[in-house]
């Protein structure tokens, strides 16, 4: 069962130990973002990344490709390009990360 940042990290260690901006973003970073947050851009590797933060009912996903709604939040996912999406609240933090480096065929260009 992975609870939180370090379950998430230990789950597949060998995969963050190769990737270092995703081990930071999971230990390092995601657990210092308060209030709402906004994850754009998600794939098989994101699918536990709300467990990291502080609130995990205020994280949300969104992604323009519907491959994509089994691996968003648990909580509140969005199939919608970024630059559409609208809602009534404001967010504390957007991460971007995720629109960078999907290769084609997953959504990417």
């Amino acid at each position: 069962m992975i609870n939180n940042q370090i379950d998430l990290y230990n789950s597949n260690k060998e995969w963050y130990d190769h990737l270092p901006e995703r081990k930071y973003m999971i230990l390092d970073f995601f657990p210092t973002c308060k209030g709402r947050t906004l994850n754009v851009g998600v794939h098989y590797f994101n699918k536990d990344d709300g467990v990291c933060f502080e609130n995990k009912y205020l994280y949300e996903t969104i992604d323009i490709d519907e491959r994509s709604i089994e691996y968003g939040s648990k909580y509140k996912h969005s199939v919608v390009d970024f630059l559409d999406y609208k809602e009534e609240y404001k967010l504390n933090n957007i991460i971007l990360f995720g629109v960078l480096g999907i290769w084609d065929g997953c959504g990417g260009i």
